[in-house]
């Protein structure tokens, strides 16, 4: 084999292992549950390739199955949504679909705290939590501290009336993705 072949292949693969970044995130619910999410992320599409859910029991961490099924399948299917977004933050004035431009929006009330001219409950629905422009690894945390909690300010994002692992896996397929 060509040596120059043999250390493109070697090189390739360094750069593969070493793009994986971890996130773990912990938090406490209003049970005084602790979860915890475990992930890996290829920097360079930023996307999710494995998520785990784990739930503390005592001192140990145990994977909650049920939440990381959830997760997973959640996941799967926002995953094509998320050049979707990324388009849809280039040509939108209208994030909320409600007929009014998102200026008039912001004019009749609606609050704009980043100003960056796009409502924030259009970035808060998106996944954008703590409303810096993108999804990643803050608005995960903030969503793990809504965790659990009956109608959150943010964090539900599919407007069940609370944050579990279908809003985790939702946010993990938009990982990366600009917002607005």
């Amino acid at each position: 084999m060509d040596l120059r072949l043999l250390t493109a292949i070697s090189c390739s693969f360094v750069i593969a292992s070493t793009a994986i970044a971890s996130i773990d995130i912990v938090t406490e619910t209003n049970n005084a549950a602790k979860k915890k999410l475990q992930a890996a992320v290829v920097e360079e599409c930023e996307e999710v390739v494995d998520s785990v859910v784990f739930t503390k029991v005592g001192t140990a961490w145990v994977v909650d199955d049920c939440e990381s099924a959830k997760t997973e399948d959640a996941m799967i299917e926002e995953a094509p949504f998320k050049a979707e977004l990324e388009m849809w933050s280039m040509v939108t004035a209208d994030c909320n679909g409600n007929g009014v431009a998102d200026s008039v929006d912001i004019i009749n009330g609606a609050m704009d705290w980043d100003t960056d001219g796009t409502p924030d409950a259009c970035e808060y629905a998106a996944g954008d939590l703590n409303l810096n422009g993108v999804i990643n690894g803050q608005d995960l945390s903030i969503l793990l501290g809504w965790w659990g909690i009956s109608n959150p300010l943010v964090g539900d994002l599919n407007g069940d009336g609370h944050v579990d692992g279908i809003d985790m896996g939702i946010m993990l397929g938009r990982y990366g993705a600009t917002v607005y």
